[in-house]
């Protein structure tokens, strides 16, 4: 969550609230006696992480300060993937900012396996079948005509920029007349980060909203 101060103090001063979580396995919350093997535990993460913020977000919203009509949900990596499905959850949400991220489950675990030894969810059906039900690309029609803002660095190695590329071509038809809606940038000299001119981009595309 510390990691996440300079692009939250950026955004605040532009005059937003910022309201940042810290994940579970993440930060202060890591749990050092987790044996499950590394994919488990990441998918795990995602899908508790979302139990959470169900919750959270019902509290947040009560908030005095916080206007629900102008309430925007933003993810980098694996808070992209959490951030893209409580999208899907909550229809008053206005935007959906998502980072180095993954917004076509399936077809980036499909594109892994070709070039790594990922086969470890094939012997997990239950979690499986949770990945397919929740799949961002899946549930698009929960997110028409609402906005998006998908940036994706070519030089990320962590998520590579496939995955992104597949979910917005797919999803383009289901957007038609609203195509206006749904950005997509990707930055050729950037990797798995944020960096001060990503910020910047999210900001212009918030005012523009």
């Amino acid at each position: 969550m510390n990691n996440s101060i300079p692009f939250c103090s950026r955004i605040a001063e532009a005059g937003y609230q910022i309201i940042v979580p810290e994940l579970p396995n993440h930060g202060a919350r890591i749990k050092k006696d987790n044996n499950n093997a590394e994919l488990i535990c990441q998918w795990n993460t995602i899908f508790e992480s979302i139990d959470e913020s169900l919750e959270l977000i019902n509290l947040i919203v009560e908030y005095p300060t916080v206007i629900k009509e102008n309430f925007y949900i933003q993810g980098y990596s694996m808070g992209g993937y959490i951030a893209s499905v409580l999208f899907t959850k909550f229809p008053f949400i206005k935007g959906l900012i998502a980072v180095n991220s993954c917004l076509a489950w399936q077809k980036n675990e499909e594109l892994l396996a070709k070039f790594s030894t990922r086969t470890v969810l094939k012997e997990n059906q239950k979690l499986l079948n949770l990945i397919s039900l929740n799949d961002p690309i899946n549930l698009i029609s929960k997110m028409v005509p609402r906005s998006i803002l998908i940036f994706h660095g070519q030089s990320d190695f962590i998520i590579p920029v496939y995955s992104q590329r597949y979910f917005y071509k797919t999803v383009l038809d289901d957007y038609s007349i609203h195509s206006k809606q749904i950005t997509y940038i990707e930055s050729p000299n950037s990797g798995h980060q944020i960096n001060l001119d990503i910020t910047d981009r999210i900001i212009e595309w918030l005012q523009s909203n």
